[in-house]
């Protein structure tokens, strides 16, 4: 008996079968080695027992399948069956020495069919029980991981040993007192602070308190107050203060680290930073090189109210910006749309997001107006005990248009102008990338997708206020030819290929066909002249007019004869044929 390779690597090669088994793996011990990806090392043999032949998975990993249907531990095999193993398909056929299934008595047929798939990991007992057919082979032809599973067992007992000593000795290291830290205001005798270790909230409500309670550096200074970046759970330092009495600060739910580093933002940015009278920088600031202990800090912006906050150093690094308050008497204006104008009357007061001050209490009627959107007009009241907040939502008067084309490399005109070339999106797809228009105003526009190679197709897109327009617009270019593994070929325009290697074959711009990659053998790309030959014979295109702007009578008889697809045609016959002849899409 014998094995034939009908696909894959070697195809068409004999392979001899030996009786007491034939090993098939992607190991260097088998006798049909298959170096590829999926194939475990010693995935199946097949061998003869009882006058049969036999194919056995070896536990592998993406099994063994006989005429399409996969094998659970071990089948029976006849002339003609078809083995596959990955991405290979071997044949069982007759050879000198062999012995069909066919001619098997019907006694040991019968045995051989009863007899259990042998996928036990452990050797069984030697005495066979009653009514149990005897194994088709002895324990000892089985693969060695297969009959002693407990050294793999014993390997990786080994293995999470080593890892469990090496962590301990990395985390018995991590624990460790950290090098002593110093700041450059820091006391030449202090002790040096070891590394920060997590805190409950009351604990941290403790610290806070013992050191109010300790000697105020300066004692002009009210009481500490919370701030508002503190309020998360902390992380305190070892060389805290005993823990005492005080009441527990109020404390959010979350997580932030204790550091000498003070971060101060604000909302709005751009606020002036005082830490203890002494002027730091504006938001967003890193405040670094402060005594430990509480600091009076103070956020000064224009138009809004001065923001004083007391802090303590260690400090949480702060979870939201400080929120500053506007003045009474002002308007604040934000705007969904970006650049947003606000007029009073011809009086220029900015761009939002804005604050307007130094408007008299009362009503007020304001403009509004935006790049490429309707202009709005609102009436705002002043107060002088409150701040005013306006939002506007101007509405856009522009649209976008996005074009999308079948093959990549076509010209995109609107209205006659000449505005993009399409891209590839990727390097499976023929579709190119959106190539988008954006900010025009809301009408009709005719728009004329052009291949080079001289077909083409126009249309008319109506674009609305605020929206875009997508269009995805094919065009058959027969540049591809495509060999077929039985010898015929077949030209056309590939419009889908998948990563398997299947592709989707437009033989005519109607007619698509998808072939596997079985089928494939070979896929050439067509020349310039090629091309423009088939576009020819098809009609899609005509031939270019003389001096004299008359073309060809023959070219002329054969244009009217041939029949041509209404989509595809020549840019300037396409631009001339009128207002929406051409229908977009497929």
């Amino acid at each position: 008996m014998r094995l034939r390779i009908a696909e894959g690597q070697e195809s068409g090669r004999i392979l001899t079968l030996k009786p007491e088994g034939f090993g098939i793996g992607r190991g260097h011990d088998s006798d049909l080695m298959i170096s590829e990806e999926g194939v475990s090392r010693h995935h199946c043999r097949v061998c003869q027992a009882g006058g049969a032949w036999l194919v056995e998975d070896l536990n592998s990993t993406n099994g063994v399948s006989v005429n399409g249907r996969r094998v659970e531990g071990t089948r029976l095999l006849a002339v003609g069956d078809r083995i596959a193993i990955g991405k290979h398909v071997l044949v069982l056929e007759e050879g000198d020495a062999s012995v069909t299934s066919e001619v098997l008595a019907a006694p040991a047929l019968a045995a051989v069919l009863a007899a259990p798939a042998i996928t036990q990991v452990e050797p069984e007992p030697a005495v066979t029980p009653a009514g149990r057919a005897e194994p088709l082979w002895d324990e000892a032809d089985l693969p060695l991981r297969r009959r002693f599973p407990w050294v793999r067992l014993a390997l990786l007992v080994v293995l999470l040993g080593v890892i469990g000593t090496l962590a301990f000795l990395v985390f018995s290291r991590g624990g460790s007192p950290a090098a002593p830290a110093t700041t450059g205001t820091a006391d030449a005798g202090a002790e040096p602070a070891s590394a920060p270790t997590e805190v409950s909230d009351a604990e941290l409500a403790k610290l806070i308190a013992d050191e109010e309670k300790a000697p105020s550096p300066r004692a002009d200074q009210g009481p500490t107050l919370t701030s508002a970046a503190a309020q998360p759970a902390a992380v305190a330092t070892d060389d805290a203060p005993a823990a005492g009495g005080g009441e527990p600060a109020p404390a959010e739910a979350g997580r932030a680290v204790v550091s000498d580093l003070v971060f101060v933002a604000s909302d709005p940015p751009g606020a002036l930073v005082s830490v203890d009278a002494k002027e730091q920088g504006v938001t967003p600031l890193l405040v670094r090189g402060l005594e430990k202990g509480r600091h009076r800090i103070v956020l000064s912006l224009d138009g809004y109210e001065e923001f004083d906050r007391q802090i303590h150093v260690p400090d949480l690094l702060p979870a939201r910006p400080y929120a500053l308050r506007a003045k009474a008497g002002t308007v604040g204006v934000v705007s969904s749309a970006p650049g947003t104008a606000v007029w009073r009357g011809p009086q220029f007061l900015g761009v939002a997001p804005t604050l307007i001050q130094g408007l008299p209490p009362g009503e007020y009627d304001l403009a509004f107006a935006a790049p490429g959107c309707e202009p709005l007009r609102k009436a705002v009241t002043v107060s002088e005990v409150s701040s005013t907040r306006v939002e506007v939502d101007p509405k856009p008067l522009l649209g976008a248009l996005e074009i999308a084309t079948q093959p990549a490399g076509c010209a995109v005109s609107i209205e006659g102008a000449l505005k993009g070339v399409t891209q590839p999106a990727g390097d499976l797809g023929t579709a190119s990338a959106l190539l988008r228009f954006a900010g025009l105003r809301a009408g009709t526009y005719t728009v004329l997708v052009e291949h080079p190679a001289g077909v083409s197709r126009s249309g008319k897109l109506a674009v609305k206020p605020g929206e875009t327009v997508s269009q995805a617009v094919r065009l058959w270019i027969p540049d591809t030819r495509v060999v077929f593994s039985d010898g015929t070929m077949k030209t056309g325009m590939i419009v889908e290929r998948n990563e398997q290697g299947d592709i989707v074959l437009a033989e005519t711009a109607r007619q698509l066909e998808r072939y596997l990659k079985p089928q494939v053998a070979n896929v050439v790309a067509l020349s310039k002249e090629e091309t423009a030959e088939i576009l020819k014979k098809q009609g899609a295109i005509v031939a270019p007019r003389g001096p004299d702007g008359k073309s060809d009578e023959k070219e002329k008889a054969e244009g009217k004869d041939k029949p041509r697809d209404a989509g595809d045609r020549r840019g300037a016959d396409a631009k001339a044929e009128g207002e929406g002849t051409i229908a977009w899409g497929d």
